[in-house]
C-alpha cells in the first residue's frame, strides 16, 4: 500500500465523517455526499437531499424501524426519482415486489408505513445522474401488502 494515503491524517478524518447518523430532519448538502446516513429515529423524520447534480451520492440504510414516516425529499418537484426500490417480507417467504419510480412526478420516498418499507434492516443508494434526477436501488423490509414507496 502507498505510504503517503496511510499517513494521510486528513485522508483519515474525512473518512470519519461520512456516516451520519439521522434521529431528526435533517438537510443534506453537495459535501455530504459520499456519506452513509443511518436512519435511526422511531418517531419519523424528513431528509431533502441537496439540490441535484452528476455524481451526488448517499447510501441510506434503515436502522430503526419507523412509527411515523420517513420521508427522502429531493430539493425541488422538477428533480424526480428513477429506479427501482425491492421490498421483502420476511414473514412470507416468497413476498417481495420491486416499485419503480413512474418518472413522471416522484420527487418523495415515503417509508410511510410497513407494507413502505419502514422496517429495520432495510437500505437504498441515492445517486445524482443530472441535474433533474436521481437514480435509486436498494432493498427495503416491509410487512402485510407491499406498496410503492415512491410518490
Amino acid at each position: 500500500m502507498r505510504s503517503d494515503v496511510l499517513n494521510d491524517n486528513s485522508l483519515v478524518s474525512n473518512l470519519d465523517n461520512k456516516v451520519k447518523v439521522l434521529t431528526a430532519s435533517h438537510t443534506l448538502t453537495a459535501e455530504d455526499s459520499g456519506s452513509v446516513i443511518v436512519l435511526d429515529v422511531a418517531g419519523g423524520l424528513t431528509v431533502t437531499l441537496p439540490t441535484c447534480a452528476p455524481g451526488l451520492n448517499f447510501k441510506f440504510v434503515v436502522k430503526t424501524t419507523f412509527t411515523t414516516a420517513g420521508l427522502i425529499n429531493t430539493a425541488a418537484t422538477d428533480e424526480l426519482y428513477v429506479g427501482t426500490l425491492m421490498i421483502v417480507d420476511p414473514a412470507t417467504a416468497t413476498d417481495m415486489n420491486a416499485f419503480s419510480a413512474d418518472v413522471s412526478n416522484d420527487d418523495t420516498i415515503d417509508l410511510g408505513s410497513a407494507a413502505q418499507g419502514w422496517l429495520q434492516g432495510g437500505w437504498f443508494n441515492i445517486v445524482g445522474t443530472s441535474s433533474s434526477t436521481w437514480h435509486v436501488d436498494g432493498q427495503l423490509v416491509g410487512d402485510g401488502t407491499l406498496a410503492t414507496p415512491f410518490e
